[in-house]
């Protein structure tokens, strides 16, 4: 018999999926939100397929959602967020996303950061840092006294790092590249599940790499 692992909210590596198949574990993993109920499910986040009923589309890099599970909208007097919705049924909370037929591939949402004036995008970078990776990559912004935030990432195999920095060093801007590098393991996660940035930040600043020269803020 083998043990099924459900995983939501956050995107499951192909990776990781296949070390928990290797393992003897059996994957399940969706997409979804409180508003858009259940979007596409399948084994990993390069593996995720519009459930039946389920329309989606993409504009200007957001997911739009229509199917009969969305909500009907905040509550009167209650807080929007990041809720949109169209005259045709179709409904977004803003997450970043690409759809090939009925395969959707999720990015997350927008986060970003200023750097010495520069205004960093954190999902497309940490999108591109992961493509070089073999574990998972966490971005987040650490705050400089002359910069305002600096780039820190965080690894979770220690064979990532010397290929990541020789990436980001013949690949990114400057401005992209993080500053510090930390091996974490798993990252720390609020009670809701999501990844804790301001723990995350500590654990970077306490475990991070000696940085290169050119990683040293000027």
């Amino acid at each position: 018999m083998h043990l099924t692992v459900l995983v939501a909210g956050d995107g499951l590596s192909r990776q990781l999926r296949d070390e928990a198949l290797e393992a003897g574990l059996r994957i399940e993993h969706y997409y979804g939100a409180t508003e858009l109920s259940l979007v596409a499910w399948g084994s990993c986040l390069d593996d995720l397929h519009l459930f039946d009923q389920v329309e989606a589309r993409i504009i200007d890099g957001r997911i739009w959602v229509r199917s009969p599970w969305v909500s009907d909208g905040p509550a009167p007097g209650s807080p929007v967020g990041p809720w949109q919705a169209s005259d045709d049924g179709f409904v977004s909370i803003g997450d970043r996303g690409s759809l090939l037929g009925d395969r959707l591939h999720i990015d997350g949402r927008d986060g970003s950061i200023t750097t010495g004036g520069v205004t960093i995008e954190l999902t497309s970078l940490a999108g591109r840092l992961r493509e070089q990776a073999r574990g998972e990559v966490y971005l987040v912004g650490i705050p400089h006294e002359s910069l305002g935030k600096v780039l820190g990432c965080a690894l979770t195999r220690p064979a990532d790092v010397q290929k990541l920095r020789g990436w980001a060093q013949a690949n990114l801007a400057p401005a992209e590249r993080p500053r510090s590098w930390a091996v974490i393991g798993e990252p720390p996660l609020t009670p809701a599940g999501k990844v804790d940035e301001d723990k995350l930040i500590s654990l970077i600043r306490r475990h991070r790499t000696q940085p290169t020269v050119e990683e040293r803020p000027s």
